[in-house]
């Protein structure tokens, strides 16, 4: 029986066009700058940052420095860049009155600082495994571990939500259920024939 269910953050509660290679094309473009090397240099720091392995402030600069790009300009257009998805965040809200709900995504954390600001994610979540506090990313099978044990469930309580594939396996490796997220309404059949109420 499913008590407990775990989201990806990108990709589902935010708008599926608002993703990092997104941003990298579209500010490299806004600055005349080499759109490819441009986001080779983000992504790089981004692993980096998503990890704890290096500092906001020396993730912002290192990128920013290289292009001759002002650091706090940067962070700004990047952090304003991301939307939220209204709908599949007001969907997994309600889940919350009978489920435990948890999110689990790799992530810097200014970016999730500034969302959390915003819309009160640590209110809502029972769990919320984040990689820059966990020190790994998925596909590392210690994160989804983490957001079992915090939730106090067994792993094939929990089903684990997500838009890319290959981050389904870890979790299918320790016993998780899961759904390959595409849409919202999608998903909504497929909690369904999980046995998941969803109104």
């Amino acid at each position: 029986m499913i008590k407990g269910l775990v989201f990806d953050f990108g990709g589902i509660l935010t708008d599926p066009s608002t993703r990092l290679g997104a941003f990298c094309l579209d500010y490299a473009s806004k600055q005349g700058l080499d759109s490819q090397a441009f986001r080779t240099t983000f992504l790089q720091g981004w692993s980096e940052a998503r990890v704890g392995d290096i500092s906001m402030d020396a993730f912002w600069q290192n990128v920013a420095s290289e292009f001759s790009q002002s650091p706090s300009r940067l962070r700004s257009e990047f952090l304003n860049y991301f939307k939220i998805n209204e709908q599949a965040f007001n969907f997994i809200k309600s889940l919350r009155k009978r489920y435990k709900i948890a999110i689990l995504t790799n992530i810097i954390k200014d970016l999730f600082d500034y969302l959390d600001e915003k819309y009160f994610f640590t209110k809502y979540f029972n769990s919320i495994v984040l990689s820059y506090k966990m020190r790994t990313a998925k596909p590392d099978t210690a994160m989804y571990k983490e957001a079992v044990k915090e939730l106090g469930l067994l792993a094939d309580e929990c089903l684990y939500v997500d838009d890319m594939k290959e981050n389904l396996t870890p979790a299918q490796k320790i016993g998780m259920h899961t759904i390959h997220f595409k849409d919202l309404n999608s998903l909504k059949t497929e909690l369904m024939m999980f046995g998941i109420k969803t109104v």
